[in-house]
């Protein structure tokens, strides 16, 4: 009987998530379920590739896109833990030039709030930036304030990007490989990595 309602209640799991899949439009996912702060099961639905015909599986590796600000924030909080970096000490303190001396910061050049930015700003979303250049509402395509830094909460990947050079810089190691050290081979994520050591 026991086992009988184990079945069930995977298959009514298959069901849900398939009905959500087709009703969100979802190509492929994989569900891992936790029972006692351990894995109990994965399970993988729908395609890895749909256009070849390419059924997902459990050792299918997913693009985590925006999931990786988290991993990323938490590895900041390590730095933090260690003494490497203060949450609220300007960033610009940690780099050898001002920041808007790097290529992808020129934008900022005249407008010294650049200044203000702390890693704090960058984790929390108030740095003053757009979420990407690409989308500023201007459509100008340039990296500005819209407004002063610490002042306002608006989602921004730019200001985790500046982070990301922060980090980079003070540890003189890409994003992927302190992220390796002390984030995925503790926790056994072995098949875990930034792509390209950036986040996205």
């Amino acid at each position: 009987m026991h086992g009988n309602a184990q079945e069930l209640s995977a298959q009514r799991v298959d069901g849900i998530v398939r009905k959500l899949m087709d009703t969100a439009h979802v190509t492929g996912l994989c569900l891992g379920i936790v029972k006692d702060g351990k894995v109990a099961e994965v399970r993988a639905y729908g395609y890895k590739n749909k256009p070849l015909g390419q059924m997902n599986d459990t050792a299918t590796c997913f693009y985590a896109a925006s999931f990786s600000k988290a991993v990323f924030a938490y590895l900041v909080m390590k730095l933090v833990d260690e003494g490497v970096i203060d949450l609220d000490k300007p960033v610009y303190q940690y780099l050898p030039k001002p920041i808007p001396d790097y290529d992808k910061y020129k934008d900022l050049a005249g407008d010294d709030r650049w200044k203000q930015i702390t890693a704090r700003d960058c984790l929390d979303h108030t740095t003053g930036f757009p979420n990407w250049r690409m989308f500023n509402p201007k459509d100008s395509g340039k990296l500005e304030f819209f407004f002063t830094p610490g002042t306002r909460y608006a989602y921004s990947g730019e200001g985790l990007y500046l982070l990301q050079l922060v980090v980079e810089t003070v540890t003189g190691r890409p994003l992927d490989s302190l992220a390796r050290e002390k984030i995925f081979i503790p926790f056994g994520m072995r098949r875990t990595s930034y792509m390209a050591a950036c986040l996205q």
